[in-house]
């Protein structure tokens, strides 16, 4: 099995916190808009025995703020 490509499954793993304030944003500061909206997230590689994974967190809804160098460029729109 050497040198052939394997593919691992991809999970996603979207905290509570990002819906709370995800909530809050709509009903506070977005009202009835209904534009594109980009959502940030950050991509964990397998470690181990855990599956790829894309984090979305709360901070993932400030888009170019983020002070980390973790997050990568909108990876979703809603």
């Amino acid at each position: 099995m050497e040198g052939q490509l394997r593919f691992a499954p991809f999970t996603s793993a979207i905290s509570v916190s990002f819906w709370t304030s995800l909530a809050r944003k709509k009903i506070n500061e977005w009202k009835l808009d209904d534009g594109d909206l980009a959502i940030w997230g950050y991509y964990e590689a397998g470690v181990q025995n855990r599956s790829p994974r894309l984090h979305i967190t709360e901070e993932c809804l400030e888009g170019g703020q983020l002070s980390s160098s973790k997050y990568i460029e909108p990876c979703a729109y809603v």
